[in-house]
């Protein structure tokens, strides 16, 4: 992040909102914490990780989302077992912080 989009007073102010921002890659935007719900299908059936975390950018012409792929796949295994153990499709994702 460049030291130009740490001045910005929106800046500033979404820090404070949110605690963190970062960077768009794809339009130089702005990004924010967001969550999602991801969509896995598995054995014939589509699993659904509620709450997942992710980075959202407020550019209304982008919207681009990224996330941490080890912690997606950390997230499918765990829905991938909450299935097989309790048969429900929906997991609802908690942080680990």
């Amino acid at each position: 992040m460049g030291a130009a989009l740490m001045t910005n007073p929106k800046i500033e102010l979404l820090l404070k909102q949110y605690r963190s921002v970062r960077e768009c890659v794809s339009c130089s935007g702005v990004m924010v914490p967001s969550t999602i719900t991801y969509e896995k299908q598995y054995q014939g059936v589509t699993l659904l990780i509620k709450n997942f975390p992710t980075f959202k950018c407020l550019e209304d012409t982008c919207g681009e989302v990224i996330y941490g792929s080890g912690s997606l796949l950390k997230a499918i295994r765990k829905a991938k077992k909450n299935y097989e153990m309790t048969g429900e499709v929906v997991y609802k994702y908690e942080s680990e912080l």
